[in-house]
């Protein structure tokens, strides 16, 4: 009774769109020993089978009180009715900045790093290892590789990084920075200190939560996963919105919420 049900249907008559994804999908599994003629006249018998029983929304349904989102041509309109509220607004934020371009996104964590503490134990620098320079020299090589080789990927050809603010990523992602635009956010900051808060008036470590998915933390750290799902959002809207290909630099605890 205190449910809120509201239908999205996805409508696409622009044909363009339409090959488009009738060549992604003749690379499903269904068709991997099919000839691409053959593959394709199937798929598109089991549209017109489908078009045949298929109904769409009408405004007069469930006594005029329907409540839908309507997408047409993966974005290029959005109509909505009797949609009110925070979470239906979300969606449909969401369903206006999707699409169905080829692109790659690859997690990266950062580079191995050593931790020195001042005196107080409150503030602390940070220096890549050997190890963590020849990471970050890996990877930059590893993305320039799997760049060459995407073959038609139309813009997600072009790669960004996102990356977060601390100076730990701005070490990491040097090399990348040298071959591609980078974006950083304090959005895609560590949680707290996940591997380890150090906690200077005590000298002790805090909080190791890489062996678990812990949802709330103690203090002092004064942040938990469910705050960083929160902050992440407009993260995930910008991952649905980018056409380009993407390299996100950041903690694990981050990546475990995206």
């Amino acid at each position: 009774r205190h449910t809120m049900i509201v239908f999205i249907e996805s409508i696409c008559d622009d044909p363009k769109i339409l090959q488009q994804n009738y060549t992604q999908k003749l690379k499903n599994e269904d068709y991997v020993n099919k000839a691409e003629d053959e593959a394709l006249k199937d798929f598109k018998e089991r549209i017109n089978a489908y078009e045949e029983i298929y109904e769409t929304i009408e405004d007069c349904e469930i006594n005029f009180a329907i409540r839908y989102m309507k997408l047409f041509n993966v974005g290029q309109k959005v109509v909505t009715r009797n949609c009110r509220g925070y979470l239906p607004s979300q969606v449909a934020f969401f369903l206006q900045n999707i699409h169905i371009e080829h692109r790659k996104i690859w997690l990266c964590g950062c580079a191995e790093s050593t931790v020195e503490f001042s005196e107080s134990g409150e503030d602390w620098t940070e220096d890549l290892t050997e190890e963590g320079r020849r990471f970050s020299i890996t990877v930059a090589k590893y993305i320039k590789s799997e760049q060459e080789n995407f073959g038609d990927y139309g813009p997600g050809k072009d790669i960004l990084v996102l990356a977060g603010t601390e100076p730990l990523y701005k070490e990491s992602i040097a090399h990348l920075q040298m071959l591609y635009p980078v974006a950083t956010t304090p959005l895609l900051n560590d949680l707290g200190r996940t591997e380890g808060f150090y906690n200077g008036s005590s000298g002790q470590c805090l909080g190791k939560s890489n062996q678990a998915f812990d949802v709330c933390y103690e203090e002092p750290i004064k942040e938990c996963y469910s705050d960083v799902v929160q902050r992440i959002r407009p993260i995930i809207i910008e991952l649905e919105r980018q056409k380009r290909s993407l390299v996100i630099v950041c903690h694990v605890a981050v990546q475990r919420c995206l």
